[in-house]
């Protein structure tokens, strides 16, 4: 930890590696069931689902390598710091949010996610990665009127944990800079 006022909660590693192996294993399964599903089809049926096969386990594969992507950040989890909060903990994880940006952060204990509302979510959005994340990001505006939703999920603490230092955080540098 670089200093007492910086706190970073890793990803767990282990999680996303069990994560990765069960897509992988899971990507198998739908090739090798369409594919034999496929031979017992006359043959209009056989290019249909050897097709349709083939789109979910590309959907699969490309579901799998958000973990395997995490697990090749050395930095990957979730960082509160003086600045604000940078979201690396999973695919989808906006990046940086400074405390100037963020209005409030609401946790729901019942659907164990973390709210953070923000100021400016057009410009969340803006940095998005690709496309697949800004429609994602969107998602969560349209459920939870913010893009960044927070899970503890692959995070190596607990819920609780996690939102007890988000509100510290938010407590101690977010709601003097409003």
């Amino acid at each position: 930890m670089a200093n007492e006022s910086e706190i970073h909660i890793p990803i767990n590693r282990a999680r996303l590696i069990i994560t990765g192996i069960f897509y992988g294993i899971l990507t198998i399964l739908i090739l090798v069931g369409f594919f034999l599903l496929a031979e017992e089809m006359s043959d209009g049926w056989k290019l249909a689902l050897r097709i349709t096969g083939g789109i979910l386990a590309t959907l699969v594969v490309l579901t799998g390598s958000g973990a395997i992507k995490l697990l090749q950040n050395k930095n990957a989890g979730l960082h509160i710091t003086t600045h604000g909060i940078e979201d690396l903990s999973s695919a989808i994880g906006v990046g940086k949010v400074e405390w100037k940006n963020i209005s409030d952060i609401e946790i729901r204990s019942t659907e164990k996610v973390i709210l953070v509302f923000t100021k400016k979510s057009d410009d969340i959005l803006k940095s998005a990665s690709n496309k697949a994340i800004r429609q994602l990001l969107d998602k969560n505006i349209s459920m939870y009127k913010t893009p960044v939703v927070l899970e503890s999920k692959y995070l190596q603490c607990s819920f609780e944990e996690m939102g007890a230092k988000l509100e510290e955080g938010f407590k101690k540098f977010g709601s003097k800079k409003k």
